[in-house]
C-alpha cells in the first residue's frame, strides 16, 4: 500500500489517472507503519516478496522478486541505490530534495510505501481527513469520495464532532497551503 507525501513544497499527490481523490494517513500510522519512500513513482505495485525467499525482502522497497518486473525496472537491494531510492524509513529530507532535484518528466509525486496490516491495525485512527483536488479528474469522484467518508464514519461508529473526520481541498497551485478545509457533510 502507498501513499504520496504532499505538502507545500512538494504539493503532488499521486494522479496518474486523472486528479483523483484520497485520504489524509495521520503522522502517528505513517511514522508506525512506513516501510521506505521513493522521491518519484517507485513502481512498487510490481515490486513484490518471492513467496519462495522472503528473507530480507520488504515489499515496495527491498530485495523483490523479479515475478513482475517489467524489463526497465530493476529491483533494490539497498536503500538509496538510485537518486531516487528507495530511502530508508523515516528519511522524508533524503527523499524530498530527491524530489526536487531530480524531477521526473512523467510524473511529479513521490511514493511512500506502507505496511498494510500495520495500517489496518491503526484504523480509524489512522485517517485524519478525507480530501478532493481542486480539479477533478473525472465527474463521479465527488459521489464516490462522499459515499466512502459516509461509509467509513458508519463502519467505525464515528458520529459525535469530536470524532468525525474533515473533508478537505487539495489545490495544488496555493501559494500558502494546499489544503484548505471544506467542512464535515451529513452522515
Amino acid at each position: 500500500m502507498s501513499f504520496s507525501l504532499a505538502n507545500l513544497q512538494a504539493p503532488c499527490p499521486f494522479h496518474a489517472y486523472g486528479w483523483r481523490p484520497g485520504i489524509i494517513a495521520s503522522a502517528a500510522a505513517v511514522k508506525e507503519c512506513t516501510l521506505c519512500s521513493w522521491a518519484r513513482d517507485g513502481h512498487t505495485m510490481r515490486r513484490v516478496c518471492d513467496v519462495n525467499q522472503t528473507r530480507g525482502c520488504i515489499p515496495g522497497c527491498l530485495n523483490t522478486s523479479s515475478l513482475k518486473v517489467q524489463c526497465f525496472e530493476v529491483h533494490a537491494r539497498r536503500f538509496e541505490q538510485w537518486p531516487h531510492g528507495p530511502f530508508a524509513p523515516y528519511d522524508w529530507r533524503k527523499m524530498l530534495q530527491a524530489q526536487a532535484y531530480h524531477p521526473y518528466q512523467h510524473a511529479c509525486h513521490n511514493e511512500v510505501v506502507i505496511a498494510a496490516e500495520c495500517w489496518v491495525r491503526r484504523l480509524p485512527a489512522a485517517v485524519e481527513a478525507f480530501w478532493l483536488p481542486r480539479r477533478l479528474g473525472v465527474d463521479t469522484d465527488t459521489n464516490l469520495t462522499l459515499a466512502q467518508y459516509k461509509s467509513f464514519h458508519r463502519t467505525y461508529n464515528l458520529s459525535s464532532d469530536r470524532t468525525r473526520r474533515p473533508l478537505v481541498i487539495f489545490d495544488e497551485q496555493s501559494k500558502h497551503a494546499p489544503f484548505s478545509m471544506a467542512g464535515y457533510f451529513p452522515l
